[in-house]
């Protein structure tokens, strides 16, 4: 969204302006519903891209990039179906990236279960997994959260700049599992049953599979153990009370533990299918509440110290 843009522009594309070869635009409802969507937008409700690439090229204008062409990605499957969005002055210069990405880019391998099942579709089987913005919001905290644990001198054998940029590449996958859970218990509006929620932890082992096949065998030994621990662990508690292996206190990865706050903090101030978002004052009380239970007691103290920081990012995002 012109929104988003404008954020991620302002924190650091300024500064790499010449680098910058093209925007990607991933329609919230033609990609799937979960990118650029605001708290005042109803994902049951969709809207034609056209006006939100025209707010996006405004933007961009404003910035000196209107030679930078728009990348349309997400639900492009015809060029026929775009004939008013090429050659349109309002939308300037446009590119189209047919099909899935996954699907085209030797960088992104499909792994053999989704290959399978895609080969396999019949009508029907596909439902668009509605709003989740917990990827950017995920990244966007953690870039503040690392920083304030270095600064404050804390996991400074750990938090080289390797592992903190590893860590920010791995944030969004943390959910990955989930494309193997069942849409009618991901979208539930009520509350799950105990079979129903024994199949929901399951993400957190498929996620970790996931991750092995698709970059087990690339040569970045600890990008894959960062992106592995964050699917694998991201629900373990620190009293040990967590899944899939009920690991306890420093047993759990820095990384998961760092996620578990993100997460949990991301997901309770968002508007979910079976609830509304909650105010921050009590996500930040659920989070204070979760300390040495759910989560490490020297992360939350520095998270709640934080927290006009944690804000500021929360409304530079979805104000």
């Amino acid at each position: 969204s012109a929104r988003a843009f404008r954020a991620l522009w302002l924190r650091s594309y300024k500064n790499c302006k010449e680098f910058l070869g093209g925007v990607v635009y991933e329609d919230p409802w033609l990609a799937g519903g979960h990118n650029g969507l605001s708290n005042s937008e109803d994902p049951e409700q969709p809207q034609s891209p056209y006006e939100r690439l025209i707010e996006l090229r405004k933007q961009m204008n404003a910035f000196g990039l209107n030679q930078t062409p728009i990348v349309m990605a997400g639900g492009v499957w015809n060029l026929s179906e775009w004939d008013d969005y090429i050659d349109n002055p309002e939308i300037g210069p446009i590119a189209f990236q047919l099909g899935t990405r996954p699907l085209l880019t030797k960088e992104s391998p499909v792994v053999d279960t989704w290959y399978d099942k895609l080969m396999s579709l019949k009508k029907g089987d596909v439902v668009l997994q509605q709003f989740s913005p917990t990827g950017f919001y995920s990244s966007a905290i953690r870039t503040r959260f690392l920083q304030e644990l270095l600064d404050r001198g804390h996991f400074r054998e750990l938090l080289t700049k390797d592992y903190m940029n590893n860590l920010q590449m791995a944030a969004p996958m943390h959910d990955i599992g989930k494309i193997a859970i069942p849409d009618t218990i991901l979208q539930k509006p009520g509350k799950l049953t105990d079979e129903e929620y024994s199949i929901m932890k399951e993400h957190s082992q498929k996620g970790a599979d996931i991750i092995l096949q698709t970059f087990g065998k690339r040569n970045d030994k600890d990008f894959l153990q960062t992106a592995y621990e964050v699917a694998y662990y991201h629900h373990e508690k620190w009293n040990g009370k967590g899944y899939p292996k009920g690991l306890k206190e420093t047993e759990i990865p820095l990384t998961a533990r760092i996620m578990a706050i993100a997460d949990v903090f991301d997901a309770i101030s968002q508007k979910r299918c079976y609830r509304d978002a909650m105010p921050l004052d009590k996500c930040f009380e659920i989070i204070k509440n979760g300390r040495e239970t759910d989560f490490d007691p020297l992360l939350v103290d520095i998270f709640v110290e934080i927290r006009p920081k944690v804000e500021k990012v929360y409304e530079s995002i979805y104000s």
